[in-house]
């Protein structure tokens, strides 16, 4: 929502209109705050509670905006009153009402690990409907991913398989909860889990990269500290931060798997991580996994090494975003590579690779007159950068000129000049974005004498 800053109110010193205006400005600046999940009643009173909607806060990340939520109808007590407490999810924000029992003095019923109580509901026998009436605000501070905590503790396990005691000991695993493991035991290997000692007892669970990826191995570095985090599920520990993480021959991080191939097909949402290298002679296309079947931020590498041309295709209505453009697919020659990164939606961003470098890198210039066509409008689909020049080569003196249009703008124009038969009246060349169309006119006279060169 639109912000305003904050001045304190007078109504004793202000004249009326500005103390209006300080008012409205000082509410726009509170308001994020103030009713942030705050809960109330419908707006025509029935069995159902409202929340409004706020933001979740995690350090390190942008907010997550959450909707208003109406709460599914909610029963009646039949023989005694009832307490129900309304609760958001630490984590995501969505809302759930936990039902308590019916009592002459009812207590209030536990809420699920990683909720958040932010009202209490005071259920009578016969009720028809929930007023504001019967609704406790139970909120604290504003919600905050962050306030879960990060505990810390030393590993004591073995190899692939860590095993802590926080500090503090926690109650519960609580989903969301970060936890700093430092002087591990043993460098993994492969799979690994995690036991963590819970006021409850041990708990253990599997270890994964971000996506639900395994671990494949070197990824927990001996002697040295990791981050882990909960997930929403409480199934699983997700490495967020190795500060030993090994590296590989050039430098690069360890890729979590490498498959080579030789025939067209799609590649999988579980090689998300690893490295695909093209290892036939024969032209074939890998097509990406759906963005949305790929955690945000994971990415795939491509390299051919072979002389049959790889083309990288997104999947469906997927798009790769590469040199300011969105494209469908890019075409890897052999000795090129290409690193992409899901945006866990509805598209890959080409993060870096030979194919998305500056002009002219892995590019050629080629003859394109055979498939070319003055006055006429071609689209750069190649995923980069290329330049296109165009010259008249007319047998006659001709005044004229050559006009070089980008995306219907007209971007330079080369004026004809005298000469002998034979030499060259006309000639200009630009640059064309990914994704940009393209086009070159001139006289009439010059149609059958053009030449149309490519760097591409």
């Amino acid at each position: 929502m639109p912000v305003a800053t904050f001045n304190q109110t007078n109504f004793t010193t202000q004249d009326p209109t500005t103390y209006r205006g300080d008012n409205d400005g000082n509410w726009a600046v509170a308001a994020n705050i103030v009713d942030a999940f705050a809960p109330h009643a419908a707006t025509a009173t029935n069995m159902t509670v409202v929340v409004d909607g706020g933001i979740i806060s995690q350090a390190g990340s942008v907010p997550t905006p959450v909707a208003q939520q109406i709460s599914a109808v909610l029963a009646a007590p039949v023989n005694n009153p009832r307490n129900d407490i309304v609760y958001v999810d630490g984590i995501t924000g969505a809302m759930g009402v936990a039902t308590g029992t019916e009592a002459a003095a009812p207590a209030d019923p536990g809420i699920p690990a990683g909720k958040v109580a932010i009202a209490r509901l005071t259920m009578t026998v016969g009720m028809a409907s929930i007023t504001n009436g019967i609704i406790t605000d139970l909120r604290g501070p504003a919600l905050s991913q962050s306030s879960i905590g990060t505990a810390s503790a030393s590993d004591t396990g073995l190899v692939n398989a860590l095993s802590v005691a926080p500090t503090p000991i926690p109650a519960t695993l609580t989903p969301g909860m970060s936890i700093w493991v430092t002087g591990i035991k043993a460098t993994s290997t492969g799979a690994a889990t995690m036991t963590i000692t819970t006021g409850g007892g041990n708990v253990t669970i599997p270890i994964e990269l971000p996506g639900a990826v395994a671990l494949s191995g070197g990824e927990l570095v001996v002697g040295y500290s990791a981050l882990l985090r909960v997930n929403e599920a409480g199934t699983a520990a997700t490495l967020r931060f190795s500060t030993g993480i090994q590296l590989g021959p050039k430098g690069g991080l360890n890729a979590s798997s490498v498959a080579t191939v030789t025939a067209t097909g799609g590649i999988a949402a579980s090689v998300a991580g690893g490295t695909v290298i093209g290892g036939t002679s024969a032209a074939t296309t890998q097509t990406l996994p759906l963005a949305s079947a790929v955690a945000k931020g994971l990415r795939i590498e491509f390299l051919n090494l072979n002389s049959g041309a790889m083309t990288v295709a997104a999947n469906g209505t997927d798009t790769i975003s590469a040199n300011n453009g969105a494209v469908p697919s890019l075409v890897l020659a052999q000795g090129d590579n290409l690193l992409v990164e899901s945006n866990g939606s509805n598209g890959w961003y080409a993060v870096r690779g030979t194919v998305v470098s500056a002009l002219g890198s892995g590019q050629t210039w080629q003859d394109m007159k055979a498939s070319r066509s003055l006055s006429t409008t071609y689209y750069n689909t190649t995923g980069r950068s290329i330049e296109f020049a165009v010259t008249n080569n007319s047998p006659s003196y001709i005044s004229g000129a050559v006009a070089m249009s980008v995306n219907g703008l007209q971007i330079l124009v080369s004026g004809a000049s005298s000469g002998a038969p034979g030499s060259a009246y006309g000639a200009a060349s630009v640059t064309v974005p990914a994704g940009a169309s393209y086009s070159a006119a001139a006289p009439a006279s010059y149609t059958n004498y053009f030449s149309w060169y490519e760097l591409r």
